[in-house]
């Protein structure tokens, strides 16, 4: 008798535990796709938390039209994004070709700067219901920030992104004001404020690109075992198979 009661006490927990699970909600809307996938609309991600690339790429360069915060995007084009993780957050990762172009766009209710290490931004876009809504640029275009915009409403804010033609590692970061003017970021001062967004870019060179992994799933072609360094390389399948099955490699081809 006392042997079944514990399985039903366990069978209670087990449900108990079950109905918990269900209750927490598992979201990928904040997600970036793979590379060429098309592209997440700013409306997607959190107002003043999150800073996207257009994955979708290009032979040109294009920013997001800023038409509104759920459209705009998709015609938004990166040249040169090599790898891009998932996240949109403060603690995002990519990878470019030197002299890249990144498309950036971001949803946020107030006084924003998007920056950068090293590069370039320009051609900022924006729309809000807000007219005054301005962008203006730092003296060595390292920096934009939009000015005007207010919690009435969500806006697109983009800029376009060069990355410098020697390799090495970027910060790209998004900032909004944090309720007084000594916290309110600025094209002089785009770090002032909240960190809303930021992404660590290595930019490595074309001559490079050789014997550097594509992102998971993103080719039908794996590197060539001569694409690596001698002695010095190790190299990782990443084309799929729709087998469901792991394949070696002839390592005599």
């Amino acid at each position: 008798m006392e042997k079944h009661s514990n399985l039903g006490v366990k069978g209670l927990i087990l449900s108990l535990i079950v109905s918990t699970l269900t209750l927490v909600p598992v979201s990928s809307g904040y997600a970036h796709g793979a590379i060429d996938s098309n592209n997440i609309s700013a409306n997607a991600g959190t107002i003043n938390a999150s800073l996207f690339v257009a994955t979708k790429t290009g032979s040109t360069a294009v920013s997001h039209s800023g038409l509104s915060t759920s459209s705009g995007h998709a015609d938004a084009r990166s040249v040169g994004l090599f790898l891009k993780d998932s996240t949109s957050g403060i603690a995002q990762t990519a990878t470019v070709v030197a002299g890249s172009v990144l498309s950036l766009y971001a949803m946020v209710s107030t006084t924003t700067a998007i920056s950068a290490t090293s590069g370039t931004v320009a051609t900022a876009t924006a729309h809000a219901t807000n007219s005054g809504l301005t962008s203006t640029f730092s003296s060595g275009a390292t920096a934009s920030a939009f000015t005007g915009a207010t919690s009435a409403a969500a806006t697109t804010v983009a800029v376009l992104y060069t990355a410098p033609t020697t390799a090495g590692e970027v910060t790209i970061s998004l900032y909004v004001m944090n309720g007084t003017a000594a916290l309110t970021p600025s094209s002089t001062n785009p770090k002032l404020g909240i960190k809303a967004g930021e992404i660590t870019v290595t930019v490595i060179l074309s001559d490079n690109l050789s014997r550097t992994h594509l992102s998971a799933g993103s080719s039908t072609n794996n590197l060539a075992v001569a694409s690596g360094i001698v002695g010095s390389s190790m190299l990782t399948a990443t084309a799929s198979n729709t087998g469901g099955a792991a394949v070696t490699a002839d390592v005599t081809a």
